[in-house]
Formats: C-alpha cells, structure tokens, sequence
C-alpha cells in the first residue's frame, strides 16, 4: 500500500508541476531567460501519456506553443521550436494527428520560405525532424503529413548543407529521417551518401571541427546501414561501391584525426582531446585528459564498421576494426568509461560470429579493450565462445578454447564479474569425452592440451553445475578418463561456497590427492 500511495503522490506532483509549466510558457515576458529550465522539467516530468492528455492544462498548453511557434516574434518562435522538439520526442507517437499536422504546417513553412535576411535555424531543422521521425509507425499519418512533407524538408536539409553553420546540423537530421524511413528516403540516398562523406575526403582533417567529423562518419554509416538493410544494392552498385572505397581510404586519416588534439570547437576548448592509444604518453603523464565522448565516438565507429561488413555493405577488413579497438584499449584501461561505451562493445561481441578467419583476433581486441569486469559484455564474449565451441570445424573449436582462455583471465577471476557458466564447461566436457573427433592425429595434440589449459587459471561453475564437477571427480566418464586427454593433469579442487572449481594446473595432482585421501585421479 505505501507504494501505491507513493506513486499516487508522485502523479499528483507531476502533474502540479505540468500545470505550472504551462502557465510558464504562456507568459510570454522573459520566456527565453527561463526556457531552458522549462525544457529540463518537461524531459523529467514523470507522467504517464494518459494522465498528461486527460490533464486539464493539456490544451491549453499545446494551443500556448501553437501561438509560440507561429509567432511574428524571432525569440518567441524559436521557444516555440524548442518545445516541439521536446514534446515530439516525449511523446510524439502519442499526440493527436490535428496537432502534429497544425505544428508540421507552421514549421515548414518557415523553413520552405525563411524570412529574408534571417539565417535558417538549426533549432527548426532539428524540431522537424524530431516531429518526422516521433511519427513512423503510424499509418494514420502517412499520407497529410509524411507523404506531403518529408520529401520537400529532406530536399530542403540537402540545399541547406553549403551552410558552414548547418553541416551538423543537416547530416544529424539525414540520418535520423533515413534510420526512421529507409524506404521513404531511397530517392535521397544517391545524393546524400556523398554528401555525407564529403567532409571526410578533406585533405586536412585536423582543420575541420571534430563534430563534423563525427556527424559525417556516423550519418554515413546510417545511410549505409539503412539502404543495404531495407533497399538493397542492386541498381546502385556504381555510385555504392565509390562511397564505400572513398570511406576506406578516409579512415586512416580519420583515426589520425581524432587523435591529434583538436578541439571540438572554441566552446570546448576546456576539453582538450588527447590520443586515447597513445599509452607511452599517459604513463609519462604528457596527456592532460581524454574525453569519454572521443572513445565513445571511436568505440561507436567500430560499431557502425562492424554492422555495415556484417550486411555486406562494406570491403573493410576486419583488421582495421581490430586496429581502432586496440587504439582503444589504453583508453578503455586508464581512464572511467560510460557503461554505453560498454554496450556497444557487448554489441560488437554479437556479431563477431559472422566473421571466420579474423574472429578469434576480433575477440581478443575486443577483450582487451573492455573498461573492466562488464556483465553484458562478458555474457556477450561467453555466448561467441560457445558459438565457437559447438562448431563441428576443430580450427574453429580450438579457437573457441582459446578465446575461452583470455576470458577466464579477463573476468572468471575476479571474484566481482560474473563466473563462467555451467554451459560453456559442459561444452568442453562434451568435447573431451570424444563425442567430436578429438584423437583424429598426431598433429591435434597440440589444440588438445590447449582446450585444458583454456580452463586455466580457474572456471567457477554454478551450484546446480555441481554434477558436472562429481562426475569428473569421481571418474563417471569412461569415455573421458581413457581419451588421450589425461595424459594432461586434470582434477578437481574441491567445493565452495559458489560451487565447483575445475582446475587445469598441472600440480592439481597433489589437491586430488588431499581431497581424495591420497589416490591418484582416475584419469591418470
């Protein structure tokens, strides 16, 4: 009862604090002085769409931005684009069709027909697409609203990227409306693809403001991704195959780029930016600060590379994918992360099964690039390894058993990260009773071994993975105990609190022996 009684105090402040939002943006005298506070509350404002809609304020608060917007006044419209954007990111797909037509309407106008000698605003650029893309997915506006404007505002955002002062702004808006619409933007994508990676083709980089760099590499690789994943190639393999070559020969330059100091832009300059993998420099201590939002860019770059070779959309090879992770790993080591930079590494970890050759390098980059003992991403590494252990190839088993090594060093030591599942033992047990072909020749002997010592330096198995470790310990596997397998010492050593501990030290012959009142281990 005390949390439905909380709850119910939470609403009824909520929507207290809606009421007076309203009244605030209807007073028109000092709105922009106090707007930006007014946009933090409404982003916070913990109200369910139900509760806000049936809200009596709620129309009144809608017609005060619908005046806003189409105010003769600049400030005042520029509030008013402000608050669309925040509302059609809140709750766009929820807003009545009337109103998202009645601010669509106001908002293209202006930017069709700007007024003269007034710079376009990337405010109303960024509102409009915000209002777009809230509205995928609704049939019920596909053809007043979405049929009869996008096409107009994405020629509009194109003949609007000449502007210095819009670069960013036109390729972010691009890039959302194509990631939100794929199909509806294919007669765009031919223009905007180039577009996108003209920045990138500049002889000098480190000249152009970082956030430049970073809105064209991502916007590319959205459209990239968007294109492939929902138009296809065929019909546009000609001016595809361009951008993509034109893209490879750019990322040298773009890696350089980001790491030689630039600044963001004069409002950052506070934030100098360093090379995350220069590693001898941070030991001596000559980098002042390396920003998280460089290696998140960096760690999202590998991300989209990643995505679009897994579509098939992109030649690059998976080296250069492993060359920015370990560029990344001095970063990722000495300095806190975002967990966000964590995920999109645990979502590079899911895709590294579509590679063959380059998987176990990937893995290994991957591993050593990690800020620390990660959940999502060490369940990610351990379902890849998995993957690579149930294959019927050995060269692919082998190496699942030597991925399987560098994550037990990585995280099934620390008493912290999340201990390696009963599974993934279970698969090598399965191997070793020789139910795949592990005694096929001489020249296996190696690979074998290697799969004991993967297990090194110790795999803590769950309390229900208890059965797994007796029926070792106790010889249970005929199969097992006479595979060429015990010529390596193998053995239990004893139970913990947290389970079974399987050990592939070669003096766990000893612990057997004090744990089995001196007898040798069956296997040997």
């Amino acid at each position: 009862m005390a949390g439905m009684r909380t709850t119910h105090v939470d609403e009824v402040d909520a929507a207290g604090r809606f009421r007076v939002l309203t009244d605030e943006i209807g007073r028109s005298a000092g709105l922009a002085q106090r707007l930006p506070t007014i946009l933090r509350q409404l982003q916070s404002l913990d109200i369910s769409w139900e509760k806000l809609a049936n809200h009596a304020s709620f129309p009144s608060f809608t017609s005060a931005i619908s005046t806003l917007v189409s105010s003769k006044q600049a400030e005042a419209r520029s509030c008013g684009r402000s608050l669309v954007g925040v509302c059609t990111r809140r709750w766009g797909g929820y807003l009545d069709q009337d109103i998202l037509q009645r601010w669509c309407g106001t908002l293209m106008g202006h930017a069709l027909k700007p007024v003269a000698s007034t710079p376009m605003s990337p405010i109303l650029l960024e509102s409009l697409t915000s209002l777009f893309v809230s509205s995928a997915g609704r049939p019920e506006l596909q053809t007043e609203l979405l049929n009869a404007n996008l096409p107009r505002f994405c020629t509009t955002l194109m003949n609007l990227y000449p502007e210095p002062y819009l670069k960013v702004t036109v390729l972010t808006c691009l890039g959302s409306i194509s990631q939100a619409f794929p199909s509806m933007f294919r007669p765009f994508y031919d223009r905007a693809l180039p577009l996108a990676l003209s920045p990138l083709m500049d002889t000098d980089l480190a000249g152009l403001p970082e956030e430049l760099i970073h809105a064209s590499t991502r916007t590319f690789i959205t459209l990239t991704v968007s294109y492939t994943r929902h138009v296809g190639t065929e019909g546009w393999v000609g001016t595809f195959g361009k951008v993509c070559s034109t893209l490879e020969s750019a990322l040298p330059r773009i890696y350089g780029s980001l790491g030689s100091g630039m600044m963001m832009n004069e409002s950052m300059a506070k934030y100098p930016l360093a090379t995350p993998w220069a590693e001898d420099k941070m030991v001596q201590g000559g980098v002042d600060e390396v920003t998280a939002a460089q290696i998140h860019f960096l760690t999202e770059l590998c991300v989209g590379l990643l995505h679009a070779e897994v579509e098939g959309a992109l030649s690059i090879s998976a080296k250069q994918i492993i060359s920015v992770l370990e560029r990344l790993s001095g970063a990722f080591q000495d300095y806190s992360i975002n967990r966000v930079s964590d995920l999109e590494m645990a979502f590079l970890a899911t895709r590294l099964h579509e590679y063959h050759e380059d998987v176990e390098a990937l893995f290994l980059a991957l591993l050593n690039a990690a800020s620390g003992p990660c959940v999502v991403l060490s369940e990610r590494l351990e379902s890849l390894a998995l993957y690579q252990l149930n294959s019927r190839s050995r060269p692919i088993r082998c190496s699942g058993y030597r991925m399987l090594k560098g994550l037990t060093e990585a995280f099934g030591v620390s008493g912290d990260a999340k201990a390696l599942s009963k599974q993934m033992v279970a698969a090598f047990i399965k191997d070793m009773q020789g139910s795949t072909d592990v005694s096929s020749s001489p020249r296996d002997e190696q690979p074998k071994e290697s799969k004991l010592t993967a297990l090194s330096p110790m795999v803590t198995l769950e309390k229900d993975g208890g059965s797994i470790g007796n029926a070792i310990e106790y010889g249970n596997y005929p199969r097992f105990t006479s595979s060429p397998h015990a010529r390596v010492w193998l053995a239990v050593c004893g139970a913990r609190d947290d389970g079974y501990v399987l050990a592939a030290h070669g003096s766990s012959h000893d612990r057997y022996a004090e744990k089995t009142g001196g007898h040798s281990p069956p296997c040997l």
